[in-house]
């Protein structure tokens, strides 16, 4: 068996984890900008739910946290 067919089997679980994680930076970044347009509108509660949605995603991204708490001191 050749060295190609050896690596397919550890190569595809990379191609589906790459796929997944762009998923998810899109609706993340999706979240954000529903937040952001929620809050423009003056609607802070609207606003909070996007962006808990987006902390759902990437808990450890700074710019969803710096919403988050910006909307803690705001309401």
């Amino acid at each position: 068996m050749s060295v190609a067919f050896r690596l397919i089997p550890l190569l595809l679980p990379l191609l589906f984890l790459s796929t997944c994680s762009s998923e998810k930076s899109g609706a993340l970044e999706e979240h954000v900008s529903h937040g952001d347009q929620y809050l423009a509108a003056g609607d802070a509660l609207q606003a909070i739910a996007s962006y808990r949605m987006a902390f759902y995603q990437d808990s450890l991204n700074a710019d969803v946290l710096g919403r988050l708490a910006k909307m803690s001191l705001i309401s």
